[in-house]
Protein backbone atom coordinates (compact mmCIF):
# COMPACT_ATOMS: atom_id res chain seq x y z
CA UNK A 1 0.00 0.00 0.00
CA UNK A 2 2.99 2.64 0.89
CA UNK A 3 4.61 1.91 -2.41
CA UNK A 4 1.67 1.94 -4.23
CA UNK A 5 0.55 5.82 -2.83
CA UNK A 6 4.26 7.10 -3.15
CA UNK A 7 3.45 6.07 -6.53
CA UNK A 8 0.31 8.18 -7.21
CA UNK A 9 2.16 10.84 -5.41
CA UNK A 10 4.94 10.39 -7.87
CA UNK A 11 2.00 11.23 -10.85
CA UNK A 12 0.43 14.14 -8.77
CA UNK A 13 3.95 15.82 -8.40
CA UNK A 14 4.12 15.57 -12.18
CA UNK A 15 0.74 17.05 -12.84
CA UNK A 16 2.26 19.86 -10.12
CA UNK A 17 5.36 20.40 -12.44
CA UNK A 18 3.72 20.61 -15.81
CA UNK A 19 1.37 23.29 -14.26
CA UNK A 20 4.09 25.11 -12.68
CA UNK A 21 6.18 24.85 -16.04
CA UNK A 22 3.34 25.88 -17.88
CA UNK A 23 2.90 29.55 -15.99
CA UNK A 24 6.58 30.14 -16.08
CA UNK A 25 6.58 29.67 -19.48
CA UNK A 26 8.92 26.86 -20.21
CA UNK A 27 5.82 25.18 -21.72
CA UNK A 28 3.38 26.56 -24.11
CA UNK A 29 0.78 25.30 -26.12
CA UNK A 30 2.56 24.22 -28.66
CA UNK A 31 4.93 22.07 -26.47
CA UNK A 32 1.61 20.71 -25.19
CA UNK A 33 0.39 19.87 -28.58
CA UNK A 34 3.61 18.25 -29.74
CA UNK A 35 3.75 16.02 -26.54
CA UNK A 36 0.61 14.99 -27.03
CA UNK A 37 1.85 13.69 -30.20
CA UNK A 38 4.37 12.03 -29.31
CA UNK A 39 2.82 10.33 -26.75
CA UNK A 40 -0.12 9.13 -28.67
CA UNK A 41 1.69 8.03 -31.44
CA UNK A 42 4.74 6.58 -29.92
CA UNK A 43 5.27 6.29 -26.49
CA UNK A 44 1.74 4.80 -24.91
CA UNK A 45 1.25 2.41 -28.10
CA UNK A 46 4.95 0.92 -27.18
CA UNK A 47 3.96 0.47 -23.58
CA UNK A 48 0.17 -1.07 -24.31
CA UNK A 49 2.28 -3.78 -26.91
CA UNK A 50 4.96 -4.08 -24.34
CA UNK A 51 2.55 -4.91 -21.26
CA UNK A 52 1.33 -8.01 -23.52
CA UNK A 53 4.47 -9.34 -23.33
CA UNK A 54 5.48 -12.21 -21.01
CA UNK A 55 1.40 -12.04 -19.53
CA UNK A 56 0.62 -15.24 -18.36
CA UNK A 57 -1.37 -17.55 -21.00
CA UNK A 58 -4.09 -18.73 -18.40
CA UNK A 59 -4.85 -15.17 -17.34
CA UNK A 60 -6.83 -15.19 -21.12
CA UNK A 61 -10.20 -15.70 -19.48
CA UNK A 62 -9.59 -12.55 -17.06
CA UNK A 63 -8.68 -10.46 -20.35
CA UNK A 64 -11.44 -11.71 -22.32
CA UNK A 65 -13.41 -11.08 -19.52
CA UNK A 66 -12.48 -7.58 -19.15
CA UNK A 67 -13.15 -6.59 -22.65
CA UNK A 68 -16.56 -7.68 -22.36
CA UNK A 69 -16.96 -5.80 -19.21
CA UNK A 70 -15.55 -3.12 -21.38
CA UNK A 71 -18.29 -3.24 -23.91
CA UNK A 72 -20.88 -3.15 -20.99
CA UNK A 73 -19.59 -0.18 -19.46
CA UNK A 74 -19.51 1.58 -22.50
CA UNK A 75 -23.17 0.75 -23.33
CA UNK A 76 -24.13 1.85 -19.52
CA UNK A 77 -22.62 5.12 -19.32
CA UNK A 78 -23.86 6.98 -22.36
CA UNK A 79 -27.11 6.02 -21.32
CA UNK A 80 -26.75 7.56 -17.55
CA UNK A 81 -25.22 10.58 -19.44
CA UNK A 82 -28.62 10.80 -21.00
CA UNK A 83 -30.19 10.58 -18.08
CA UNK A 84 -28.45 12.87 -16.41
CA UNK A 85 -28.86 15.11 -19.38
CA UNK A 86 -32.92 14.57 -18.93
CA UNK A 87 -32.74 15.61 -15.50
CA UNK A 88 -30.13 18.82 -14.92
CA UNK A 89 -31.24 20.21 -19.02
CA UNK A 90 -27.58 20.45 -19.58
CA UNK A 91 -25.98 20.35 -23.02
CA UNK A 92 -25.36 17.84 -25.23
CA UNK A 93 -20.73 18.18 -23.81
CA UNK A 94 -21.67 16.40 -20.49
CA UNK A 95 -22.99 13.30 -22.10
CA UNK A 96 -19.49 13.36 -23.55
CA UNK A 97 -17.25 14.01 -20.55
CA UNK A 98 -19.78 11.91 -18.45
CA UNK A 99 -18.45 8.79 -20.89
CA UNK A 100 -15.17 9.30 -21.28
CA UNK A 101 -12.57 8.98 -18.47
CA UNK A 102 -8.53 9.92 -19.15
CA UNK A 103 -7.53 6.22 -19.86
CA UNK A 104 -4.46 7.17 -21.83
CA UNK A 105 -3.17 10.19 -19.95
CA UNK A 106 -4.35 8.80 -15.97
CA UNK A 107 -5.32 5.53 -16.73
CA UNK A 108 -2.44 3.66 -17.51
CA UNK A 109 -0.10 5.41 -15.11
CA UNK A 110 -2.33 4.59 -12.46
CA UNK A 111 -2.95 0.74 -13.74
CA UNK A 112 0.56 0.33 -13.56
CA UNK A 113 1.22 1.47 -10.33
CA UNK A 114 -1.74 -0.58 -9.08
CA UNK A 115 -1.78 -4.05 -10.97
CA UNK A 116 1.82 -3.60 -12.88
CA UNK A 117 2.11 -5.13 -16.39
CA UNK A 118 -1.33 -6.60 -16.22
CA UNK A 119 -2.99 -3.66 -15.08
CA UNK A 120 -1.74 -1.95 -17.81
CA UNK A 121 -3.05 -4.55 -20.19
CA UNK A 122 -6.18 -4.54 -19.11
CA UNK A 123 -6.65 -0.63 -19.75
CA UNK A 124 -5.55 -1.62 -23.44
CA UNK A 125 -8.68 -4.19 -23.66
CA UNK A 126 -10.52 -1.00 -22.27
CA UNK A 127 -8.93 1.76 -24.57
CA UNK A 128 -9.93 -0.32 -27.76
CA UNK A 129 -13.44 -0.05 -26.65
CA UNK A 130 -13.31 3.37 -25.94
CA UNK A 131 -12.02 4.55 -28.75
CA UNK A 132 -14.85 2.15 -30.98
CA UNK A 133 -16.93 4.24 -28.78
CA UNK A 134 -15.48 7.56 -28.54
CA UNK A 135 -15.70 7.58 -33.04
CA UNK A 136 -19.21 6.28 -33.41
CA UNK A 137 -21.48 7.51 -29.87
CA UNK A 138 -18.93 10.18 -29.36
CA UNK A 139 -19.75 11.86 -33.03
CA UNK A 140 -23.31 11.18 -33.59
CA UNK A 141 -23.96 13.14 -30.27
CA UNK A 142 -22.47 16.33 -31.67
CA UNK A 143 -22.65 15.71 -35.06
CA UNK A 144 -26.40 14.58 -35.76
CA UNK A 145 -27.27 12.21 -38.31
CA UNK A 146 -23.20 11.69 -39.13
CA UNK A 147 -22.47 7.85 -40.05
CA UNK A 148 -19.88 5.89 -38.27
CA UNK A 149 -16.48 6.59 -39.79
CA UNK A 150 -14.45 3.27 -39.60
CA UNK A 151 -11.28 5.33 -40.71
CA UNK A 152 -11.48 7.31 -37.56
CA UNK A 153 -10.20 4.19 -35.18
CA UNK A 154 -7.23 3.23 -37.09
CA UNK A 155 -4.56 5.10 -34.48
CA UNK A 156 -2.15 4.02 -33.02
CA UNK A 157 -3.56 3.51 -29.64
CA UNK A 158 -5.71 1.05 -30.96
CA UNK A 159 -3.82 -1.07 -33.38
CA UNK A 160 -1.15 -1.20 -30.97
CA UNK A 161 -4.14 -2.67 -28.51
CA UNK A 162 -5.34 -4.88 -31.25
CA UNK A 163 -1.48 -6.33 -31.80
CA UNK A 164 -1.01 -6.68 -27.60
CA UNK A 165 -4.30 -8.69 -27.54
CA UNK A 166 -2.76 -11.02 -30.66
CA UNK A 167 0.72 -11.35 -28.64
CA UNK A 168 -1.31 -12.37 -25.85
CA UNK A 169 -4.32 -14.25 -27.31
CA UNK A 170 -1.69 -16.45 -30.26
CA UNK A 171 1.08 -16.32 -27.13
CA UNK A 172 3.50 -15.08 -30.57
CA UNK A 173 7.05 -14.85 -29.46
CA UNK A 174 8.70 -11.13 -29.35
CA UNK A 175 12.71 -11.31 -30.01
CA UNK A 176 14.19 -9.75 -26.57
CA UNK A 177 15.96 -6.41 -27.69
CA UNK A 178 12.36 -5.43 -29.17
CA UNK A 179 10.84 -6.36 -26.01
CA UNK A 180 13.48 -3.83 -24.19
CA UNK A 181 12.90 -1.23 -26.70
CA UNK A 182 9.46 -1.19 -26.52
CA UNK A 183 9.73 -1.26 -22.58
CA UNK A 184 12.18 1.59 -22.42
CA UNK A 185 10.22 3.90 -25.07
CA UNK A 186 6.71 3.08 -22.97
CA UNK A 187 8.03 3.49 -19.60
CA UNK A 188 8.44 7.69 -20.83
CA UNK A 189 4.82 7.57 -20.91
CA UNK A 190 3.71 8.29 -17.28
CA UNK A 191 5.62 11.04 -16.51
CA UNK A 192 5.25 13.24 -19.72
CA UNK A 193 1.58 12.67 -20.26
CA UNK A 194 1.42 13.91 -16.06
CA UNK A 195 3.39 16.86 -16.93
CA UNK A 196 1.44 17.48 -20.33
CA UNK A 197 -1.72 17.05 -18.47
CA UNK A 198 -0.62 19.27 -16.09
CA UNK A 199 1.00 22.06 -18.16
CA UNK A 200 -2.31 21.54 -20.58
CA UNK A 201 -4.41 22.30 -17.29
CA UNK A 202 -2.96 25.50 -16.60
CA UNK A 203 -3.56 26.97 -19.99
CA UNK A 204 -7.66 26.68 -18.90
CA UNK A 205 -8.91 29.89 -16.81
CA UNK A 206 -9.55 28.42 -12.99
CA UNK A 207 -11.85 31.30 -12.14
CA UNK A 208 -14.51 30.28 -14.81
CA UNK A 209 -14.35 26.94 -14.36
CA UNK A 210 -14.57 26.91 -10.37
CA UNK A 211 -17.62 29.54 -11.33
CA UNK A 212 -19.74 26.78 -12.83
CA UNK A 213 -21.72 24.86 -10.69
CA UNK A 214 -23.04 22.47 -13.13
CA UNK A 215 -19.53 21.07 -12.95
CA UNK A 216 -19.84 20.11 -9.20
CA UNK A 217 -22.82 17.91 -9.89
CA UNK A 218 -21.41 16.64 -12.97
CA UNK A 219 -17.84 15.82 -10.99
CA UNK A 220 -19.90 14.25 -8.02
CA UNK A 221 -21.68 11.59 -10.40
CA UNK A 222 -18.56 11.70 -12.80
CA UNK A 223 -15.97 10.72 -9.81
CA UNK A 224 -18.22 9.42 -7.32
CA UNK A 225 -21.67 7.34 -8.42
CA UNK A 226 -20.98 6.49 -11.80
CA UNK A 227 -18.23 4.46 -10.50
CA UNK A 228 -19.87 3.48 -7.67
CA UNK A 229 -22.53 2.32 -9.69
CA UNK A 230 -20.41 0.39 -11.81
CA UNK A 231 -18.96 -1.79 -8.52
CA UNK A 232 -21.96 -2.77 -7.77
CA UNK A 233 -23.12 -4.52 -10.52
CA UNK A 234 -20.34 -6.01 -11.08
CA UNK A 235 -19.40 -6.84 -7.36
CA UNK A 236 -22.45 -9.82 -8.20
CA UNK A 237 -20.30 -11.26 -11.46
CA UNK A 238 -16.61 -10.33 -10.89
CA UNK A 239 -14.85 -12.19 -7.96
CA UNK A 240 -11.21 -11.00 -9.23
CA UNK A 241 -10.65 -7.97 -7.22
CA UNK A 242 -7.75 -6.76 -9.68
CA UNK A 243 -10.57 -7.09 -12.81
CA UNK A 244 -13.29 -5.27 -10.18
CA UNK A 245 -10.43 -2.46 -9.38
CA UNK A 246 -9.18 -2.10 -13.14
CA UNK A 247 -13.42 -1.28 -14.18
CA UNK A 248 -14.05 0.25 -10.99
CA UNK A 249 -11.08 2.82 -11.23
CA UNK A 250 -10.93 3.31 -14.76
CA UNK A 251 -14.49 4.72 -14.80
CA UNK A 252 -13.90 6.95 -11.50
CA UNK A 253 -11.10 8.72 -13.93
CA UNK A 254 -11.68 12.47 -14.55
CA UNK A 255 -12.41 13.70 -18.03
CA UNK A 256 -10.48 12.85 -21.41
CA UNK A 257 -8.58 14.99 -23.06
CA UNK A 258 -10.22 13.43 -26.44
CA UNK A 259 -13.40 14.84 -25.49
CA UNK A 260 -12.27 18.66 -25.56
CA UNK A 261 -10.50 17.59 -29.13
CA UNK A 262 -13.96 16.26 -30.09
CA UNK A 263 -15.43 19.29 -29.24
CA UNK A 264 -12.61 20.93 -31.06
CA UNK A 265 -13.38 18.88 -34.61
CA UNK A 266 -17.12 18.19 -34.46
CA UNK A 267 -18.28 21.87 -33.34
CA UNK A 268 -19.31 21.06 -29.26
CA UNK A 269 -18.48 23.12 -26.65
CA UNK A 270 -14.91 23.01 -26.76
CA UNK A 271 -14.93 25.91 -23.38
CA UNK A 272 -16.94 23.58 -21.40
CA UNK A 273 -14.95 20.39 -21.58
CA UNK A 274 -11.74 22.13 -20.87
CA UNK A 275 -13.14 23.44 -17.39
CA UNK A 276 -14.57 20.43 -16.75
CA UNK A 277 -11.41 18.00 -17.43
CA UNK A 278 -9.78 20.73 -15.00
CA UNK A 279 -12.42 20.53 -12.45
CA UNK A 280 -12.76 16.90 -12.14
CA UNK A 281 -9.44 16.67 -12.45
CA UNK A 282 -8.35 19.19 -9.43
CA UNK A 283 -11.41 16.90 -7.57
CA UNK A 284 -9.93 13.52 -8.49
CA UNK A 285 -6.51 14.20 -6.50
CA UNK A 286 -9.03 13.60 -3.32
CA UNK A 287 -11.53 10.46 -4.88
CA UNK A 288 -7.99 8.52 -6.89
CA UNK A 289 -6.00 8.07 -3.43
CA UNK A 290 -9.70 6.48 -1.73
CA UNK A 291 -10.51 4.26 -4.29
CA UNK A 292 -7.04 2.94 -4.43
CA UNK A 293 -7.24 1.95 -0.56
CA UNK A 294 -10.48 0.51 -1.35
CA UNK A 295 -8.78 -1.87 -3.95
CA UNK A 296 -5.42 -2.49 -2.65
Amino acid sequence: MEQVMVQLALLFAYIGAGFLCRKVKLLDEVSDHHFSRLILNVTLPASIIASAIGQESGNRGQAYLVLGLALFVFLLLPVMGHLFQRFTGCEDTYKLMLTYSNLGFMGFPIMEALYGQTGMFYAALFMMVFNASIFSYGISVLEKGRGFDFKRLLTPGMISAVLALLIFSLNLPVPGGVEQFLSTVGDITSPLAMITLGSTLAGVSMKAALQNKMLYLFSLCKLVLWPALIWGILQFFVEDPVVLGVCTILVSLPVAGNVSMLCISSGGNKKLAAEGTLVSTILSLFSIPVYMMLFL
